[in-house]
Order: C-alpha cells, then sequence, then structure tokens
C-alpha cells in the first residue's frame, strides 16, 4: 500500500490553510508554497504527520486536497491533526450519503427556496442546515446566487464569514464533484436566475 509522505501531507494542510485564511489561490499556485522538507523536518509537530500518514490511507493526493477543503469549510480558520483524524468518519458518511441522492436532494433544496428565494432567506435555510450547502454552490454555476446573496447581506457578520467559505471552497467542489450540468439545470425555477 502506498502513503503519503508526512511531508505531502503538511505541505498540502499548509497550502489549504493559507487559501482559506490568506489571499494566496491554492488553484492558482498549483498547491505551491515555500514550504520545505528542512522547514518541516525541523517542526516540533513533524511527528505527528508521520503518524497522520497511517490513518489518512484511503486518500489520493486529489482527495486528501478535497479532504482538507472540506474540513476547512466546515470548521473555522484552524484545523489539527487531531480534526484531520477524527473527521474522516464524518466527512465518509456525508459524502456517500449526499452523492448517491445528489440530484433528488437538490430538488427537495429547490422546493424549499422555490416560494421565497430571497437571499436572505436562502441565507436562513443553509445557515439552518435546512438546504446544502453544495446545492448553493450548483446553482451559483447558473444563476450566480452566492454574489447576489452577498450584494445582499454583506455587512451580516454570519453572510460574510460564509461568504468567504463558500468562495473558497468553490473551486475544490468543482474540481472534485463530477457535474452533469444538465440534469441540474433543467430543475431550477426561471425566478432564480433573475438579477
Amino acid at each position: 500500500m502506498l502513503y503519503l509522505t508526512p511531508f505531502y501531507l503538511f505541505k498540502t494542510y499548509h497550502a489549504v490553510f493559507l487559501h482559506y485564511n490568506s489571499s494566496y489561490d491554492y488553484q492558482k499556485n498549483l498547491g505551491y508554497t515555500k514550504c520545505t522538507e528542512e522547514r518541516f523536518e525541523a517542526r516540533k509537530d513533524k511527528k505527528d504527520w508521520y503518524e497522520l500518514r497511517y490513518q489518512v490511507i484511503n486518500f489520493n493526493n486529489k482527495s486528501y486536497e478535497y479532504y482538507l477543503a472540506w474540513l476547512f469549510y466546515k470548521n473555522y480558520k484552524w484545523v489539527t491533526v487531531k480534526n484531520i483524524i477524527e473527521s474522516e468518519v464524518r466527512y465518509r458518511l456525508e459524502w456517500m450519503n449526499y452523492s448517491k441522492k445528489r440530484l433528488g436532494l437538490f430538488k427537495i433544496d429547490l422546493i424549499k427556496i422555490y416560494r421565497n428565494h430571497s437571499p436572505t432567506h436562502i441565507f436562513q435555510l443553509l445557515n439552518l442546515g435546512d438546504i446544502h450547502y453544495a446545492t448553493i454552490l450548483i446553482l451559483n454555476r447558473y444563476t450566480n446566487i452566492i454574489d447576489r446573496m452577498d450584494k445582499e447581506l454583506q455587512g451580516n457578520l454570519l453572510w460574510d464569514s460564509k461568504f468567504k467559505k463558500l468562495v473558497k471552497f468553490e473551486p475544490f467542489y468543482n474540481a472534485h464533484e463530477p457535474f452533469e450540468g444538465s440534469i441540474f439545470k433543467q430543475h431550477i425555477p426561471e425566478t432564480l436566475y433573475a438579477s
């Protein structure tokens, strides 16, 4: 079995951390940072990263990148090695359940926002967990809903935090999730396309 190297685990974590907490763009820089193996070997916590490689055996490079992006989306600014280990089961359950029923859940979410698709209402549903963030990311491909929500909700502290996370997570989601656009597009009501 091939393990991801401790240095790869750390440098990818470092790049995703920078992506979420600075102006650094993971996709634009292809995950490259100034992190070196020499600096990594000098770290006091390097032992944790060596141990982590045996905990994340089900990941390849791309799925590990996506998993870290998902963790930073779900958590706040800081993700630890302990979070990486403990959240794997939750991640696998959430994505196995969601990916099997993706279209059905998308349709249910659209029903919830059909009558009242104001940005405030959609954000309330998203914040309460009544609609999936993946629904917002799929809708954004066609309707630019995230920018429209930001225009109306800017200044709301909860929204500002969620907006930043959605924008930072979106490129990882788009790269990782297979997307058959037409199966989603045909279910989006025309009223959601309006500016």
